[in-house]
């Protein structure tokens, strides 16, 4: 019996069509251990593969060789490694963590973290391997995001972070070794000392990652003294990139930019880490027609309440410092741009 229903066969297909840029491939690793699990990972990506011939695996044994690379779980997947990506699933992807790994394809196909500048600049510091546990439990609402924000810090340090999902009832050993007692919990290095527990803010989790996979900390130190001391500083002519904006700076940015569109998100949304890429994308192909902003809703909400953000993630157009348009929901490439391009100046 097939693992997805027409509905969701038909929701994956939509997903992969619009989400998939290049082929990529998992690599199953199965022992003894959890056989009812392993015959579903292997079901689950004989029926993604069924269903886009750019989604592909191959099955190894948990030898020798496996545990070398570190791997001795069952079963492991592995996303993104032919690609230089470490991307791990310890454990089968089910529950709610079945749609995150849909969407870890997804992110590793385009090969755009959807990270922010500041988080992409930090990590490109990070010269030494990393690796970052999450324990995850497949009922749990938060964990897809722990999960994806450690798989997004593997794919913008090309794979000197090496992202681990453990599920903790598949893997009760691992759990207890480190005290797993709520999920998510993060663990850096296998260190306890660096042990959060709960859903992390990027800015915090990426910070800690790259200090802890730095030669140069004090190079962390002073780009945070020169953001710091850069907060004033003149927003940029024509950007190539989605502009960071706050309370402090929304005004100048609608008073500098003739047609401007701002991403409204926060770091919980899941829908809205879909629409990152998508916009950073934009911001550099219609430079010089649209600048593009990205507003934390959660860090700044003065800028929200004025314009009753609800829902997000939520793309405001703003002409001459006044909004004439709002894109409520996550769009493809293609629909976003077209609904962009409307407002563009018509030539004569």
């Amino acid at each position: 019996m097939a693992l997805l229903d027409e509905r969701s066969r038909k929701a994956v297909r939509e997903l992969f069509e619009e989400g998939l840029d290049r082929p990529v491939h998992v690599d199953l690793y199965a022992g003894e251990a959890n056989p009812e699990e392993v015959a579903f990972s292997r079901e689950l990506l004989a029926e993604l593969h069924d269903l886009d011939p750019r989604v592909t695996w191959s099955e190894h044994a948990l030898d020798e060789a496996a545990k070398a690379e570190g791997i001795d779980a069952s079963p492991v997947l592995v996303i993104g490694r032919d690609l230089g990506y470490r991307i791990e699933y310890w454990g089968a992807p089910l529950g709610l963590e079945a749609r995150g790994f849909l969407d870890v394809l997804t992110m590793v196909s385009k090969g755009d973290s959807g990270l922010s500048e500041k988080s992409r600049t930090l990590l490109s510091l990070v010269d030494r391997p990393v690796r970052v546990h999450a324990f995850v439990t497949p009922s749990c609402p938060h964990c897809p995001q722990s999960v994806m924000l450690n798989a997004r810090m593997a794919v913008e340090s090309k794979g000197r972070v090496r992202a681990i999902a453990v599920e903790a009832y598949q893997n009760p050993d691992l759990a207890a070794r480190f005290g797993v007692s709520s999920v998510p919990q993060q663990v850096i290095d296998e260190d306890e000392t660096t042990t959060t527990i709960g859903t992390q803010k990027e800015a915090a989790m990426v910070r800690q990652v790259a200090l802890r996979g730095t030669s140069d900390p004090a190079a962390v130190a002073s780009l945070e003294v020169q953001w710091k001391a850069s907060g004033n500083q003149a927003l940029p002519e024509s950007p190539d990139h989605p502009v960071e904006l706050g309370d402090d700076s929304f005004d100048e940015a609608l008073g500098r930019y003739p047609l401007m569109v701002v991403d409204f998100w926060a770091e919980w949304c899941m829908p809205c880490r879909m629409v990152a890429p998508v916009v950073h994308d934009l911001a550099s192909e219609m430079k010089g027609k649209v600048v593009f902003g990205k507003l934390d809703t959660d860090a700044n909400q003065e800028i929200a309440s004025r314009y009753a953000v609800h829902s997000i993630p939520s793309l405001i157009v703003f002409r001459d410092g006044r909004e004439v348009d709002r894109i409520v929901g996550a769009r493809s490439k293609a629909q976003l741009r077209q609904e962009i391009e409307r407002h563009l100046p018509q030539a004569d």
